[in-house]
């Protein structure tokens, strides 16, 4: 029998383009994204993947993040 790991959360961190990653078993890995064209295409494509699929039920974003970037949704 085989051990998996799931996704716990996935923190995202807008004003330093910076995701985290939690697995059930505590680990973490944190995906930064450059100050550039690129890595703001990057961050954008990944977030949109995110909306696509069911993870965004993981999705934790601080509150002062999520309105800043959703000002009318208060």
């Amino acid at each position: 029998m085989e051990n998996e790991t799931y996704l716990e959360h996935i923190f995202v961190n807008f004003t330093q383009r910076k995701i985290t990653i939690v697995d059930d078993e505590g680990y973490d890995e944190v995906i930064q994204y450059r100050f550039d064209d690129e890595g703001a295409e990057g961050f954008h494509e990944t977030i949109t993947s995110f909306k696509k699929t069911s993870l965004t039920n993981l999705l934790l974003i601080p509150l002062h993040e999520y309105y800043s970037i959703n000002p009318r949704r208060i």
